[in-house]
């Protein structure tokens, strides 16, 4: 519309109030936009003009800048949020229309820094993340301003994380209701910035060589991919866990050849970000232990048995035998291997039922995932003895002696409340209780109404109630719908309408298809045990009936 004063205008004010600088002048109480014109440079002929200028890009992606302050720096004022959202939601999302978007849209109040990096539809679904999104994966004020701190500063510097960002922000606007546009658009929109990430992140592991003075990036990424599709009860989780995976197994094999090239015997402080990601990855992967499908081959792998550590310990060889709360997780650190183990436990049973079903029907043909790695008695014996271990943890464990490990350490004593602290506690029993149930039910095969699982299925309900901090997503409430979806699972009649309520409180403040997705599939399994509430079920089966196998209860 401005034609070639279009590089030459700024805008002051929206009505109201003035934002300009320097001499130019503040208009008060009148509506509307207000452009000054800039200094014009000495003029030259049209066609000069035209060919020094460079055509516009589509989406430009500029030089890595300066890490950014968290948090703070990307406060938007609510009216003009709102204002932002609705303008832009009312665009064709296009590569081409963000570019339009770009060109009509408000500009926010970022830093400086971010003004010139993306277009302002990014930077209104930067802040969304920030603000909004981050908190349905941050337990607590503490965790959250730490993952602002790694995170966001590190996805100024490199477009496949920052796509990734803007990707699980897009699909928690669009879950909301977020854009006034159709369904067929806001998911355009999610897959463009999706594929735009994916696009940088294959450069990113192009070359081992590469990979390895990248990798805290690429890690970074797919765990946000990963996060995104978890959330969006997509998939597609699984194929990025495994990224993370080889990503991580390569740093560690970096790792040890950096400690052997110095001969040293105690290696290096990690990072902070090095050690948040390595343990959201042992939590997913702990909990993706426990789906129908488990990990790999379900094959029972612990530490102990075979050298194999945790991701969180390849780092820590000096921490690998002590416990430690893990605030991102909502955990001890030794919970997912205990999962790990709990779950490589349940796919041996499972697998030796579906072998004694196909003896039975007259089939001899050999078993796919080869042959027993245990007996019936050496289960029998393994599930009595992770029992009495798990026994022995929530005593270790109890909220008493959680609050002075917090208390005493000095990383986040003084960053958490202690309503936080005392439902962190909480946390960790409802997690230690949601193993109890999967060798009570999955593994010994106890029905509902058994004492064992009554009383587990009692405790996670009353960790959730009687969590002190706020009904707010950013609390270690957030953490309880992986044991709540667990409790309920094998929950009788009047438990199952109790689980049923807890689920619709949380929904109130999450609003994702994850939560809603989770109440679809228990509706579904108490549909299938409402004949016999009080007998033996094979829930994990009807999971797989409904395809739900790949659901996962984050």
């Amino acid at each position: 519309m401005l034609g070639d004063y279009a590089g030459r205008v700024q805008r002051l004010s929206n009505g109201g109030t003035s934002r300009g600088q320097g001499d130019n002048s503040a208009v008060e109480g009148m509506s509307g936009f207000v452009y000054v014109a800039q200094p014009v440079p000495a003029s030259k002929p049209r066609a000069q003009r035209k060919a020094a200028e460079p055509e516009p890009q589509s989406e430009p992606m500029p030089e890595p800048v300066p890490a950014i302050e968290p948090a703070t720096d990307f406060a938007l004022e609510p009216q003009q949020d709102a204002e932002q959202c609705a303008s832009a939601s009312r665009l064709p999302y296009t590569a081409e229309s963000l570019t339009t978007v770009a060109r009509v849209q408000t500009p926010s109040p970022l830093s400086s820094q971010l003004e010139n990096l993306v277009s302002p539809m990014h930077r209104f679904l930067l802040h969304h993340y920030v603000q909004e999104t981050i908190r349905l994966t941050a337990p607590s004020d503490y965790t959250r301003n730490e993952i602002c701190k790694l995170i966001v500063p590190l996805s100024i510097q490199h477009p496949c994380l920052l796509y990734a960002l803007l990707a699980f922000a897009a699909r928690h606007v669009h879950s909301l209701g977020g854009f006034a546009m159709p369904e067929s658009s806001g998911q355009r929109l999610i897959l463009e910035l999706e594929d735009r990430s994916i696009q940088h992140l294959r450069r990113e592991v192009a070359e081992e060589s590469h990979l390895q003075q990248n990798a805290v990036v690429a890690l970074a990424t797919t765990r946000t991919l990963c996060q995104s599709q978890i959330f969006a009860t997509e998939s597609a989780w699984r194929t990025h866990l495994e990224g993370a995976r080889a990503i991580l197994q390569i740093m560690e094999k970096s790792h040890s050849q950096e400690l052997s090239a110095s001969n040293s015997t105690s290696p290096s402080s990690p990072s902070n970000l090095y050690v948040f990601l390595a343990s959201w990855y042992d939590n997913v992967e702990a909990q993706a232990a426990l789906t129908p499908l488990g990990l790999r081959r379900g094959q029972l792998e612990t530490a102990s048995s075979k050298g194999r550590a945790s991701p969180s310990h390849w780092f820590h060889h000096e921490k690998s035998q002590e416990v430690y709360f893990d605030v991102f997780g909502g955990v001890a650190s030794d919970v997912p291997d205990l999962f790990r183990e709990v779950g490589a436990l349940v796919m041996e049973r499972r697998r030796a039922l579906k072998r004694r079903v196909h003896e039975d029907e007259g089939d001899d043909s050999d078993d796919e995932e080869g042959a027993f790695i245990l007996s019936d008695d050496d289960i029998a014996r393994e599930a009595e003895a992770h029992v009495r271990a798990i026994h022995a943890r929530l005593e270790r464990d109890a909220v008493d002696k959680t609050l002075r490990r917090l208390r005493n350490d000095k990383c986040v004593a003084g960053s958490l409340p202690a309503d936080v602290m005392h439902d962190y506690a909480l946390s960790n029993t409802g997690f230690l209780h949601t193993a109890l149930l999967y060798i009570h039910g999955a593994v010994q095969g106890l029905p509902p109404s058994a004492p064992p699982v009554r009383h587990s299925v009692e405790q996670i309900l009353w960790a959730s109630d009687n969590m002190r901090s706020a009904s707010a997503p950013l609390s270690p409430r957030v953490l309880m719908a992986t044991p709540l979806f667990v409790a309920g699972l094998w929950a009788l009649p009047d438990a199952q309408v109790a689980v049923q309520r807890s689920f619709a409180a949380m929904g109130t403040w999450m609003r994702t298809p994850h939560n809603r997705r989770s109440a679809a599939v228990l509706a579904y399994v108490w549909s299938k045990t409402a004949a016999r509430p009080n007998e033996d079920h094979d829930v994990l089966a009807y999971l797989e009936e409904k395809e739900y196998c790949e659901f996962l209860p984050y």
